[in-house]
């Protein structure tokens, strides 16, 4: 065995002493390395500090022709020492470098201490990632490997990705430090002169856990923690730590650490008073590091380093020879933090969210973790018991509080910030600008609905999401743009879909029975659905991940979730695409909207030489005063003549009669559409009689007729008909 390697000052600071023999639980590691054809001179140690087994390990590492990356004193063959701890393999070894002169301070992917035991040493960063997993599943052959291609990443110049500059990375830290460094990093920008702040500070958890606010430390906050931020915005530091930290000192080749001593002196100045019983002995420092680019995981050019200063105030000692202790600096929640987490970097909407029940509350949420953080919330309801077994908020003192005052209130707490409002009142009596806003419909209220489109309201777009089929369907339906198709529109042509598909044709099931629900006790109207929080989190989760793929899509849109907890093998989502429907305001205040696809084939008759005609098929709404064509019916025998059209039977009585019995009568004959061809789209003798006829049938018809060039619609309501 070399003594020379025993001589070296790491071995000293880690006592270790030669063994000849090796525990069976580090066998493969001591294994691999013997076999790595990269590794020579292996010998084995023991600590009389630290349980474990350390292996020495001479490393061949090829140079480049062109020699080192930035001429750095890497040679090739390096010492390393590898420690498994007691706790091998579930927690990965660490490799330590030998050599004192070693760069150091040049060198990212260095850890300030070995992971998970005291041992205050640096040590390589291997892995970008948990390398405690990673080891798990890898093993120890190819964690000798890892350790070559980092030897050669370092001489290559590799080991500096192009995502940003590698943070220093720190282990075995006293505690954290949360702050809104994004913010502080414009603050630390926009300083002309100063160079550093006192900031207040929280215990938030049994001295391991603080956050820092931007806000300045005064005399008067005795609640309060100070905490010294220190910075040079002028000079920019590429350079790593040289050693481990344990004096102020070894933070000096920074050029943020020449202004400790000014702020020390500047915060005694304002703040030490000799009579205090609490006399500071200590104290919270973060020293900003100017970088060549931005940090990696952080939005600034700036990385900070926060530490525990020991400073005895009465004393005033000279700060290089204090002990410093290191913590672990985070950044608080933002935006911009919800967005990346999410990869939801993209330009986002305002949102007025109408209805923060059970299933509106999940979708708010979502929404604001992906980066939504401007929200109106409004309900006027107040949270209940019963309401916590499905609702996105979950602690029993909200009970009693209005529902969208609660999700404003979390979402501007999780944030810091007071971008979320709220609005206490139903939505058509509410005095909420929602100009700029995209609206989200989650109330299941026809009240609402009739609302926003009587309002005829400016908005950036609406979608109205809705539960059917005892929670197995979840429905999202988008307007296309200008309202076209509106709300009501696209409702109309899913409820036609449905009636043609086997499975979502139990939604008209919901017409004729009671539905499910449970009686929570207080008045008549305190009935709530019966329905499990995953089912609801089901539907909810999907509506944040197509509101920015189909919001500003021209046509309208309709996503279907249909979720059956009994069978999960039919499970399916699918998209509807809703085209343009032309709209016909009446003079009699009832409006008829045909879908463009539709009223377009039928024009296509026009042209023909002989009249032909046709049934029209979709939904009358006598509140909005509103038929909706859905589709077309042409019997295939109708007798056609040049100025006369007489209704075939084969197959209407089948429509007809399909549509109204699968739709409870909701999808129905509306009434039909003729041609004049050779003429004006004006009612004839005969046709004027037909209207006639369809009057004494006391429902509401659609008579249409198209001539060239020119439509017309009359409305036969009762013994009354409308142009």
């Amino acid at each position: 065995m070399e003594i020379m390697y025993m001589s070296s000052s790491i071995y000293e600071r880690l006592q270790l002493l030669p063994i000849h023999s090796v525990e069976d639980k580090y066998i493969d590691i001591y294994t691999a390395l013997k076999n790595n054809s990269q590794m020579s001179n292996i010998e084995i140690y023991k600590s009389n500090q630290f349980e474990g087994l350390f292996v020495s390990a001479l490393v061949k590492i090829s140079i480049p022709s062109r020699g080192v990356y930035h001429n750095l004193d890497i040679r090739k063959n390096e010492r390393i020492i590898i420690y498994s701890g007691e706790n091998y393999p579930i927690v990965a070894p660490s490799v330590m470098i030998a050599r004192e002169d070693f760069p150091f301070s040049f060198v990212p992917h260095l850890n300030t201490g070995v992971n998970r035991s005291n041992i205050d040493e640096l040590n390589l960063c291997l892995y970008r990632g948990d390398i405690d997993e990673w080891f798990y599943k890898n093993g120890a052959t190819k964690f000798c490997d890892l350790i070559n291609e980092w030897f050669s990443d370092l001489v290559n110049g590799a080991l500096i990705k192009q995502d940003g500059f590698e943070t220093i990375r720190i282990n075995n830290n006293i505690a954290v430090l949360e702050a809104d460094f994004e913010k502080i990093s414009k603050k630390i920008e926009a300083d002309n002169k100063r160079n550093y702040y006192f900031f207040k500070m929280e215990n938030i958890c049994g001295n391991v856990y603080y956050r820092v606010s931007d806000d300045e430390f005064s005399s008067n906050d005795y609640q309060k923690l100070p905490c010294i931020l220190i910075f040079d915005n002028k000079n920019v530091d590429d350079c790593y730590f040289t050693t481990t930290l344990s004096k102020a000192k070894d933070l000096s080749n920074f050029s943020s650490y020449s202004r400790l001593t000014h702020a020390l002196r500047r915060f005694r100045s304002k703040f030490y008073d000799p009579k205090s019983k609490y006399l500071l002995n200590e104290i919270w420092v973060i020293m900003a590091i100017k970088r060549p680019q931005q940090v990696i995981g952080t939005f600034s050019c700036y990385e900070f380093i926060g530490f525990k200063l020991s400073f005895n105030f009465e004393e005033n000692p000279a700060v290089d020879n204090c002990n410093i202790r290191l913590a672990t600096t985070i950044q608080s929640l933002n935006k911009n933090i919800a967005e990346k987490l999410s990869g939801t970097k993209y330009e986002k909407c305002s949102i007025a969210l109408i209805g923060c029940g059970a299933l509106g509350s999940k979708i708010a949420m979502s929404l604001a973790k992906m980066g939504y953080v401007q929200q109106k919330l409004v309900d006027n309801d107040v949270f209940l018991p019963h309401n916590l077994i499905r609702h996105e908020v979950t602690t029993p003192f909200y009970i009693g509080l209005n529902k969208a005052r609660i999700m404003s209130s979390k979402i501007n707490v999780l944030f810091g910030k007071s971008e979320s409002t709220f609005y206490e009142e139903e939505s058509f009596i509410s005095n909420a600008n929602y100009n700029n806003d995209f609206i989200i419909d989650c109330t299941a209220s026809e009240r609402n609905l009739y609302w926003y489109l009587m309002s005829n309201m400016e908005c950036n777009g609406y979608c109205r999401c809705e539960i059917f089929m005892d929670g197995k369907l979840g429905v999202s339906f988008f307007e296309g743009s200008k309202h076209n198709p509106d709300i009501f529109d696209t409702r109309a042509y899913f409820l036609y879909y449905s009636v043609q598909d086997n499975l979502l044709q139990e939604i008209f099931n919901e017409q004729d029975n009671e539905f499910n629900e449970f009686h929570i006790g207080f008045g008549c109207s305190s009935d709530t659905m019966i329905l499990d929080e995953a089912t609801i989190s089901n539907h909810a989760s999907i509506v944040p991940h197509i509101l920015e793929k189909y919001r500003n899509i021209d046509e309208g849109t309709v996503v279907i979730n249909y979720f059956d907890k009994t069978n999960l093998e039919n499970n399916f989502v699918r998209k509807l695409k809703v085209c343009k429907f032309n709209t016909y305001d009446l003079e009699s205040g009832w409006k008829v909207h045909i879908m463009e696809c539709v009223i377009n084939s039928v024009r296509e008759f026009v042209n023909q030489s002989n009249e032909n005609m046709g049934l029209w098929i979709g939904c009358i709404d006598n509140n909005l005063k509103r038929i909706t064509i859905v589709d077309t019916y042409i019997p295939p025998d109708n007798l056609r003549a040049k100025n006369k059209v007489t209704s075939g039977i084969k197959g209407v009585n089948k429509i007809i009669g399909s549509c109204e019995k699968k739709s409870c009568g909701i999808i129905r004959y509306i009434g039909e559409w003729h041609t004049h061809p050779n003429g004006r789209a004006v009612p004839s003798e005969l046709d004027k009689r037909t209207f006639a006829e369809f009057s004494k049938l006391g429902k509401t018809y659609l008579m249409t007729i198209l001539g060239k060039g020119e439509e017309g619609n009359w409305i036969v309501h009762g013994e009354e008909t409308y142009e």
